[in-house]
């Protein structure tokens, strides 16, 4: 009888009795015999052939195993019109019961997540978890981060692709490294994609089943043997599908995920990801349309001192030799994973017993474990890596308990209502910019009435006819930049494009001449997003102050420099403000270029919207201003005591506006994850408000829209060197930094000239 409860217990329990019953499980394993539990790695693996002849014995004999199994049909059949599995696991169903894709793909979820209910009920929970492929939705769901009916909105947009696709489909086992592979794909003559990282050396590719002896040959005349894995074709899995993200989207309609209860390894991340991280939709559609990082996952666990390691299924790498895999692992022991024409009930049995010597056994039916908001509040940094690769689930999770929160790693108050920031914005003397000083005291760090006066100094350098200068600037050295890049054909479209461009840009705003750029250039460090060379532009701009002649046509820096000698700043204060100008041009402009031209190379149906209809480019570039605001977060401090959205707070006290939150609103914006380019206007807050809003938004547009222009004049002539991995953010706080995006050029289509 105590099984029949088990579920109820862990799903409904309230979160103080959640955490005694974890809290004794942790005592009870450290207490026996004196020494602490080995911890106990969950793995799940992902798609195989033999999937569908499982489940059925222990669907007849474990009522925790039934109960998950009959709620997950009730769930997917009822809310969800997805395909019905109960004939497979009552024994009601035929031979060919598993030739429909979706319902094959479906059941391997369906199994793995009564599997992780099943052994949470036996008192065993997982240390960890790791996860390749279609075995990162039961990873997640065992480690806290979705609840069972979201499980089960992932699996539907997973088994869609069977759905939208046929099998068509070989895959290819070849002895190559991952970057060796990536460089020489794109010449291949026939479709080629990598879709795991089995080893160091040696990967996956899929091929078209047809062209697979083509594939092969291609491979074989640059030096490379292959091998072909399975008989018959699969869908494409593990390479971007973009033409059926929409379709794929709409299961996740709803999908409400919640921060990981523990670290898990996701194949999709190649490495371990912290607790506290919430991985939302755009995570989940990328589970498929990157390559499994299979090596760098399973290795990073390993690494992580993982030495118990439980399968829940069948065996989870089907595509490793057992010899390789025995080197791999080590002294890490894999234990029985269910298979074929073996009792179920007899595995599962053994491995108990086992992890019953081992004393990974806790307290019987020990409830789902998930992070409580308020742990999750007190450990959230906004730098840290969980958050920066896709911060907007937790931004929405966070939504969900309220506008505005206390976060002690920050101690500060994050704003996440749009209503609130704006009101922050409307008073600067309440909600003063001081947290900005140490950058620069004139401008972004100051209140008025020095801030006002500031702004009016350099207000005429912003006028419409200079921002018209320095667009045909930017144009002009848009083209000749770009021109040398396609030529060399492969570059990084940050570090090679988009800053240089804005650094000459920024320049060019403050009056520098080609040789003073070029000597600031020379003493700057490659990686500006590092932000550590504050003192190489301190010394560059207190040398040019002090060494500028009186000029023929005064610049802006000319302007600066009349004010310190006439005696209204010092030259320290002079130096700051023309160190902010150059930043400020720099930074955000840059980021948010890379921003859009990332979104268009990974969305090829936005990109033959803007190509047919032109007029819609500076909708796209709004869109992507909020979406992906350069500014993800500004801080203010209170000047007095006051009263925020219903929360007293004292003098001092940090106030951090969550900019990237507040753009995503969906009281504000519908629908706020997808991009629209027709909706309706509605203000974002990317280039703040209030008397601190952005100078320079009109010169950020033009020049996003410039280079919107110039990259959809190249069509399929440019693309991402790899498409089938995650973009790659910098940590920061404050700022949306993409690390960097290599592309690859060809010549252009005569119908794209």
């Amino acid at each position: 009888m105590l099984h029949l409860f088990r579920p109820l217990l862990a799903r409904y329990a309230p979160a103080s009795l959640k955490r005694l019953a974890r809290r004794g499980q942790q005592q009870l394993r450290y207490l026996r015999h004196g020494r602490p539990a080995p911890p106990c790695l969950f793995v799940f693996g992902g798609r195989s052939a033999t999937w569908p002849e499982l489940g059925r014995e222990l669907y007849a004999r474990d009522p925790v195993f039934r109960a998950t199994v009959d709620a997950c049909e009730l769930f997917t059949t009822q809310e969800l019109q997805g395909p019905s599995l109960l004939a497979h696991f009552t024994g009601e169903a035929g031979p060919d019961f598993f030739s429909d894709e979706p319902r094959l793909m479906h059941s391997i979820v369906v199994l793995q997540l009564a599997l992780a209910d099943m052994w949470r009920a036996r008192g065993v929970q997982p240390d960890a978890a790791l996860g390749i492929s279609v075995g990162e939705i039961a990873t997640v769901y065992a480690c806290g981060g979705l609840s069972l009916n979201d499980a089960l909105r992932v699996s539907a947009s997973c088994y869609a692709i069977g759905q939208l696709t046929t099998p068509s489909h070989g895959v290819l086992l070849v002895p190559g490294s991952e970057d060796a592979l990536v460089a020489l794909l794109p010449g291949s003559p026939v479709e080629l994609s990598l879709i795991l990282v089995r080893a160091e050396a040696s990967t996956l590719l899929l091929c078209p089943f047809d062209e697979l002896a083509q594939g092969q040959a291609y491979l074989a005349a640059h030096g490379l043997s292959s091998q072909v894995l399975g008989h018959t074709p699969i869908p494409p899995y593990h390479v971007p599908l973009p033409a059926h993200r929409a379709a794929r989207r709409r299961p996740l309609a709803g999908l409400q995920p919640l921060p990981l209860a523990r670290p898990c390894y996701l194949a999709t991340r190649g490495h371990r990801v912290e607790a506290g991280t919430v991985l939302g939709p755009e995570y989940w559609l990328a589970v498929f349309e990157c390559a499994a990082q299979f090596h760098g996952a399973l290795s990073s666990a390993l690494a992580d001192g993982y030495r118990l390691l439980l399968p829940l299924g069948n065996y989870p790498f089907p595509f490793v030799k057992s010899e390789h895999l025995s080197a791999l692992l080590g002294s890490a022991q894999l234990l029985p994973a269910l298979q074929a024409g073996k009792s179920e009930w007899a595995v599962v049995e053994e491995n108990f017993a086992y992890l019953q010597r081992q004393r990974v056994v806790g307290l019987p039916a020990a409830p789902r474990q998930e992070l409580a908001f308020p742990e999750f509040s007190a450990r959230l940094r906004l730098s840290a890596p969980g958050l920066t690769h896709d911060p907007y689930p937790s931004f929405a999770y966070l939504r969900r308990q309220g506008p505005l929160h206390f976060l002690a790693a920050e101690n500060g108050w994050l704003v996440l209502d749009a209503d609130l920031i704006n009101e922050v914005l409307r008073e600067p003397l309440v909600y003063s910019s001081s947290p900005n000083a140490p950058v620069d005291t004139q401008l972004v760090g100051a209140d008025p009435p020095l801030h006002t006066e500031t702004r009016a100094l350099l207000q005429p350098y912003f006028s419409p006819k200079k921002l018209g200068a320095l667009g045909e600037f930017a144009s002009a050295g848009m083209a000749e930049l770009g021109t040398t890049l396609l030529a060399r054909g492969a570059f990084d479209f940050v570090h090679d494009f988009a800053l240089p461009l804005t650094q000459e840009v920024s320049g060019e705003l403050l009056g520098l001449t080609l040789a003073e750029r070029q000597q600031l250039s020379s003493r700057l460090p490659s990686q500006l997003y590092q932000f550590e060379y504050f003192n190489v532009l301190q010394a560059f701009f207190q040398e040019y102050f002090e060494q500028r002649q009186t000029p023929a046509e005064p610049v802006l820096l000319d302007h600066l420099l009349a004010h310190w000698q006439a005696g209204q700043f010092s030259l320290a204060e002079a130096v700051d403000l023309a160190k902010i100008l150059w930043l400020a041009g720099l930074t955000t402009t840059s980021m948010l270029m890379s921003s859009a031209a990332y979104h268009l190379l990974v969305r090829p149906e936005v990109a033959g919207q803007l190509r047919a209809d032109p007029a819609l480019v500076p909708a796209f570039v709004e869109e992507m201003l909020r979406l992906e605001s350069p500014l993800h977060t500004f801080p203010r401090r209170t000047t007095q005591p006051v009263v925020l959205g219903g929360q007293a707070l004292p003098a001092d006290a940090l106030i951090i506006c969550g900019v990237a939150a507040a753009n995503r609103d969906p009281v504000r914006f519908p629908e706020p994850d997808l991009l629209d380019l027709q909706r309706k206007p509605a203000r974002h807050l990317s280039f703040g408000g209030g008397i601190h809003a952005c100078m320079g938004a009109h010169l950020a547009r033009l020049e996003t829209r410039l280079m919107v222009e110039w990259l959809l004049a190249q069509g399929p002539g440019l693309r991402l060197a790899n498409p089938n991995v995650l973009p790659d953010y910098l940590p920061s706080q404050n700022l949306r930094v993409l690390h960097k995006l290599p592309l690859l050029a060809s010549p252009v289509p005569a119908s794209y000239v």
